[in-house]
């Protein structure tokens, strides 16, 4: 997801514009954003960036988890002493009680996003718990945390600043393209002449609009070779074999 998102800079709402002025479609601000919200997340290429915050783990060991959560890495705490424990083991994970290793922190060109995302939450001090996560919150495993702090990781949409998340120019003209879509199949419906028309010229190029939204900026070795493998035949896995491309 976030490691391979296209930069984003521009407002939620600059779809809307877009919708206009190349379709010459106006919606109101309630009805676009829910309808253009369904279209973005459809897409799936969505950036995030990671945040902390310091939650309390409540007696019943839930962690309520901050609205602008959209996946939990990790939650750790540094509230257990090695008296309290033998092998170091909370929940889901197991690290040793006498320490961290000494992080080595690897060059960032040689490196992908999600290695120095995994570098930078190998940093974060205490022992990590185990989890269980649910809708709006987690709930911790072990019963030796109830009514401590703790740290949680999460990755957070990025969002401008009226709180809506932030696209690049393909998705924008995603969004716009497949909205028109929609106002045509309702023109289709109500008999509007030359709705058919329209749709049938607008729906193809929609769907190659959400096509070049969904694809990757940049592909790792792993993409590729997926890719690959969904183009070619096995025979490309021979050695000295020649492609042979669907």
């Amino acid at each position: 997801m976030e490691s391979t998102a296209k930069a984003r800079h521009l407002p939620f709402m600059t779809a809307a514009t877009r919708l206009n002025d190349r379709y010459h479609i106006v919606l109101n601000d309630d009805t676009f954003i829910e309808r253009a919200y369904y279209i973005w997340r459809s897409i799936g290429n969505i950036a995030t960036e990671l945040k902390t915050a310091i939650v309390s783990v409540g007696s019943d060991l839930i962690v309520t988890l901050p609205q602008d959560c959209e996946f939990v890495r990790i939650l750790v705490s540094d509230a257990f002493s090695d008296s309290m424990h033998n092998s170091g083991s909370f929940g889901d994970y197991s690290f040793s009680p006498k320490g961290r290793s000494p992080e080595v922190k690897p060059d960032p060109a040689m490196t992908s996003v999600e290695a120095n995302a995994k570098a930078s939450l190998a940093s974060v001090p205490g022992e990590r718990l185990g989890y269980v996560t649910y809708d709006g919150y987690l709930k911790v495993n072990s019963p030796l945390m109830a009514g401590k702090p703790a740290t949680l990781v999460y990755n957070s949409i990025l969002v401008g600043t009226d709180g809506l998340p932030l696209l690049n120019d393909l998705e924008v003209d995603a969004i716009a393209i497949n909205l028109a879509v929609i106002e045509a199949e309702q023109g289709l419906f109500r008999k509007e002449p030359g709705a058919d028309k329209i749709l049938q010229y607008l729906a193809p190029k929609a769907e190659i609009a959400l096509c070049a939204a969904k694809a990757d900026e940049k592909i790792s070795d792993d993409g590729l070779d997926q890719l690959l493998d969904q183009k070619s035949s096995w025979g490309r896995k021979v050695f000295n074999n020649r492609l042979h491309f669907i």
